[in-house]
């Protein structure tokens, strides 16, 4: 049993390490509250190894300039063994009212303990924080008023990065949005699930992370959170959220080999989202969702297949791919994706496995050639009178795709750029 005297220089300790409880007030506007106990916020933590950054999360929430009386913070534990279980206890036992810390055990990923935050939250609104990530001193009240007002189910806050870990700023350029399209704003494009979500939505919905997979469960949960919801909106007016680049690698969301089993699982369940629940015509001319849905999972299945050294074993999940593809062949978005997908989907559908895996053996997960075998990407550009396209012969058949000169890719590197300064010489000369 902890003294009393322990106790309290635990939570000077706490205090120490300049973390500060901050009560001004969230705006008391809202009407018709579905939350429990006056719970505006719940704030999901799953927490594995994430010590130190993890105590400037907690930090970060401490300095908030709301009401952390309508605030709760849920500090699932997945197992830690740096001592970040004992120090959010420490912190729980000094602020009992506001953190809640509960221990799930080992389960291996993220999903598990968000899920479990779910079932516990009590406020209207429900935020995923990674442990290692923190918030501007603002962000609370600013994330909720916003919600309130505009009567958001998703609120996406402009998320920033002091370091390597990349973050798409460009698309809260375009300032805030009250309902915002999911076919067209390019804050949407993000299925990071840190954002603000409305509770009733996750759990009516019955909205939740899949469990079992270790990488891109976030993606079929704020998909079909982000096509169910009524109305989506974008805040811009402020840095809500700070990405947090670890010097030891090891985020929760920390890239793993390509795994063709994991990723055309995820591929088809957000295919299948799609025909559920948007509309398919104008999925096919979105600016994002096609591009988004082929740029990692199905990528991810390229790469597998390009890697895959039995033949049999490459035609087979080669076939499963194309037919998985098929309906996606004429969505007009596809000019959208790199060049070098454009390529790998023109051989797709011409059903040329071997000249698919090749060109995916040497294509990173990302979408770019690595320039490794020239042997097979020694492609080469064609001009027809105002058109430009690039592409190779193989096998007897030449395979190409149109490409826009301003967007070769400007590496000095890139066979298609040289190849292209050459032609433009011969032109020229």
């Amino acid at each position: 049993m902890v003294s009393e005297h322990t106790r309290k220089h635990e939570c000077e300790k706490v205090q120490s390490a300049g973390l500060r409880e901050r009560r001004s007030g969230f705006r008391d506007e809202a009407v018709g509250h579905d939350n429990r106990d006056g719970i505006m916020l719940s704030v999901v933590v799953p927490l594995y190894n994430a010590m130190p950054y993890f105590k400037k999360t907690v930090a970060s929430i401490l300095g908030q300039t709301c009401d952390l009386h309508k605030v709760e913070v849920l500090i699932m534990d997945d197992g830690s063994t740096d001592g970040g279980f004992e120090f959010a206890k420490q912190v729980e036992a000094c602020h009992p009212g506001l953190f809640c810390v509960v221990r799930c055990g080992r389960t291996g990923g993220p999903s598990v303990p968000r899920n479990m935050g779910i079932e516990k939250a009590r406020g209207r609104y429900v935020f995923f924080c990674d442990a290692d990530d923190y918030f501007g001193e603002e962000s609370f009240r600013r994330m909720v008023h916003h919600a309130e007002e505009w009567e958001s189910d998703i609120l996406v806050p402009k998320l920033v990065t002091t370091s390597e870990r990349p973050v798409a700023e460009e698309p809260f350029r375009y300032g805030d949005i009250v309902d915002a399209s999911i076919y067209d704003d390019p804050a949407c494009d993000s299925l990071s699930p840190c954002k603000l979500f409305r509770t009733q939505l996750l759990k009516e919905g019955g909205i939740r992370f899949r469990e079992g997979l270790n990488l891109r469960e976030d993606d079929l949960f704020v998909e079909e959170a982000l096509l169910t919801a009524s109305r989506i909106s974008i805040a811009a007016d402020y840095a809500y959220y700070y990405v947090v680049s670890r010097n030891d690698g090891a985020n929760l969301h920390s890239a793993s080999p390509p795994n063709f089993e994991r990723d055309f699982l995820v591929f088809n369940q957000l295919s299948a989202l799609l025909r559920e629940h948007a509309d398919w015509p104008q999925v096919g001319e979105s600016r994002y969702l096609v591009p988004r849905l082929f740029r990692f999972s199905w990528m991810g299945c390229a790469k597998s297949i390009g890697l895959c050294g039995d033949a049999s074993k490459r035609e087979e999940l080669f076939c499963r791919l194309r037919e998985a593809t098929e309906p996606f062949f004429s969505a007009p978005s596809i000019r959208l994706l790199p060049s070098s997908m454009r390529l790998l989907l023109r051989a797709m559908a011409e059903g040329d496995a071997l000249f698919f895996s090749q060109l995916a053996a040497d294509i990173q997960v990302n979408g770019d050639f690595s320039f490794r075998r020239y042997d097979v990407l020694e492609c080469d550009v064609r001009r027809s009178g105002e058109h430009c396209f690039w592409g190779k012969q193989f096998a007897g058949v030449r395979y190409e795709v149109e490409i826009d000169e301003a967007k070769i890719a400007a590496s000095s590197q890139s066979l298609a750029r040289r190849a292209l300064r050459k032609m433009k010489g011969l032109f020229n000369g």
